[in-house]
């Protein structure tokens, strides 16, 4: 309960304001799992949720598969799902066992630098970025309970944009 009022909260306080006064999200560049770099900026037009994990974070491994049904449900609306894993660069492995055993197939990419953690002032995972389609961030938050919220706020998002 306590995270769903935070969340919801958070969300608001994100969502205030006219689009002018939205801050457009900031640059950010990573490879994927498979060595492909990949920006924000290139996935302008659609929405895009960018979720920071960690394989060493239990609460990070029991969202994955949440992760997944959000992805499977909301991807032909226009959401990107992309999750940014935080681990250490010799940890690939061990990212792509945790994958495989959550189900989760949509977009990873590495970061074992924390560019992402400083690039959107994170203190810590999981953590949820919501980017709208002009490229501004429209919601920041980190969140260890019911994802039911962030799925409302995503329909609202791509409903209302597009």
């Amino acid at each position: 309960m306590r995270c769903a009022a935070i969340l919801a909260l958070g969300l608001m306080l994100a969502g205030c304001g006219t689009a002018e006064q939205t801050p457009s999200a900031p640059h950010y560049a990573a490879p994927d799992t498979q060595g492909r770099n990949v920006t924000l900026a290139d996935l302008r037009g659609n929405v895009v949720l960018v979720a920071v994990w960690a394989t060493w974070c239990p609460p990070c491994i029991e969202k994955l598969p949440e992760l997944q049904r959000l992805h499977s449900e909301l991807s032909d609306e226009g959401l990107v799902l992309l999750g940014v894993n935080i681990d250490a660069r010799d940890a690939d492995a061990t990212v792509e066992a945790a994958l495989a055993r959550a189900g989760a197939r949509f977009r990873n990419l590495r970061d074992p630098d924390y560019r992402i953690m400083r690039s959107f002032a994170l203190t810590g995972v999981p953590a949820y970025l919501l980017i709208d389609r002009a490229g501004r961030l429209h919601a920041r938050w980190s969140m260890e309970g019911n994802m039911s919220d962030l799925r409302r706020e995503l329909q609202r998002l791509l409903r209302t944009e597009g």
